[in-house]
């Protein structure tokens, strides 16, 4: 290479906005699986179809009146295509 020249690495874009992880994930699963899922622009609607789990339990878990399962919770993070650290947190 010429001097003063560097070699300039080209970045591609995902063709859906990547999910915020762990460092920027709240305290409880539902307050993570409501930003996973807006990150990637789904209804719970659509996370229901893709994980099996109802879109009544998915709205539990987002208001805080219930919280998955190790089970549930490997479902959602599937669907979310994230970790199940990601849903759970690492408490």
């Amino acid at each position: 290479m010429a001097e003063g020249t560097r070699n300039k690495k080209t970045h591609t874009t995902c063709a859906q906005p990547r999910p915020v992880h762990t460092r920027a994930m709240r305290n409880h699963p539902g307050q993570n699986i409501r930003a996973l899922r807006e990150a990637l622009q789904l209804r719970q609607h659509d996370v229901a179809a893709k994980s099996g789990v109802s879109v009544n339990l998915i709205s539990r878990y987002e208001t805080r009146k219930g919280e998955p399962t190790l089970k549930t919770a490997r479902k959602l993070a599937k669907a979310l295509k994230c970790s199940i650290v990601d849903i759970l947190g690492d408490a």
